[in-house]
């Protein structure tokens, strides 16, 4: 998944020296979060990661919402474990890369397309940015939304059962940890001027680590 990608931070290489209480903020995991995060890969054997879908209101023919997958460092660290793990692989504490436990909280947002388009050809908004908005926001230029502090977009192309298909521009959008609400929010996917929000409640916490 792309979420793995280069996150680009500059930490020190892991396998380094500990890294004192007063950094964790800094690093994103601490040992114990680790050993955690190994066990619940092996365990598994699948994806840590919050996975949900937007809305944008009613749907209508060729209506596009857009998939989500989030996760930080522990959700990053388990998901690889899993995968070492189902290929039979070994994974060790220093087998983490500063790219695992980088204290980021990234999100990919690609198009879904629904069976209704049928056979047809659908080309959709592209995808530009994703913001978090404390539940209070209304709108992205309200003080409460935040901004990444980097975005990459993709190109999208699905096809239906039915034949249909759909072109379109996904993005992944990366936060650091400590700018994420304390409270509820929203993500806020923005495509070709339209919201499309997905709201993260306190059941959803444990899947954002």
């Amino acid at each position: 998944m792309a979420l793995l990608a280069t996150l680009a931070v500059g930490l020190p290489a892991a396998g380094g020296s500990q890294v004192p209480d007063s950094q964790i903020a800094v690093f994103g995991l601490t040992d114990a979060d680790i050993q955690a995060a190994i066990y619940v890969g092996r365990s598994t054997k699948d994806w840590f990661a919050f996975r949900g879908v937007t809305t944008a209101g009613r749907r209508y023919f060729g209506h596009v919402e857009y998939i989500l997958i989030v996760q930080g460092p522990f959700g990053r660290l388990a998901s690889a474990v899993a995968t070492s793990t189902r290929n039979g692989q070994a994974f060790t504490p220093d087998s983490v890369t500063n790219e695992m436990r980088a204290p980021l909280l990234v999100i990919e947002a690609r198009p879904l397309q629904y069976e209704s388009l049928g056979d047809s050809l659908q080309i959709v908004a592209p995808a530009t940015l994703i913001l978090l908005r404390p539940r209070h926001g209304d709108n992205p230029g309200d003080t409460g939304s935040i901004e990444p502090i980097r975005v990459r977009t993709f190109p999208v192309s699905q096809n239906n059962s039915k034949g249909g298909r759909l072109r379109g521009q996904g993005v992944t959008a990366y936060f650091r940890l400590e700018s994420v609400p304390v409270d509820d929010f929203e993500i806020v996917v923005i495509a070709g001027g339209r919201e499309y929000r997905r709201a993260i409640g306190k059941r959803d916490r444990d899947k954002l680590r």
